[in-house]
């Protein structure tokens, strides 16, 4: 039983990632098309608005790989790809100003 809901909630992890990169990848998209309509200064909000959310959800991936990684691997294999992780989630947090 212990298995089936460890294999449950990487699944869950997954599906959180994919769902959040989804939203980024529309958020940005829904970004461009206002700055392509209006011009830069006027859709400043939504850019900013955007790189927020961006930010929020590279954090909300992170973790949800991180849960994944723990569940999955031995302590050398976590070690790693917690390593590699670092690399591929490397962004710079949005400061509001």
């Amino acid at each position: 039983m212990q298995a089936i809901q460890d294999q449950q909630e990487v699944m869950g992890a997954i599906a959180d990632m994919v769902i959040e990169t989804y939203a980024m990848e529309s958020a940005v998209l829904r970004a461009q098309k206002i700055t392509e309509r209006n011009g830069e200064k006027a859709a400043s909000l939504p850019i900013a608005m955007t790189r927020v959310y961006l930010s929020q959800a590279m954090e909300k991936i992170e973790a949800a790989a991180k849960k994944v990684i723990a569940r999955r691997g031995g302590r050398r294999h976590a070690a790693d790809a917690i390593a590699i992780l670092r690399r591929l989630a490397k962004h710079e947090p949005f400061k509001c100003d």
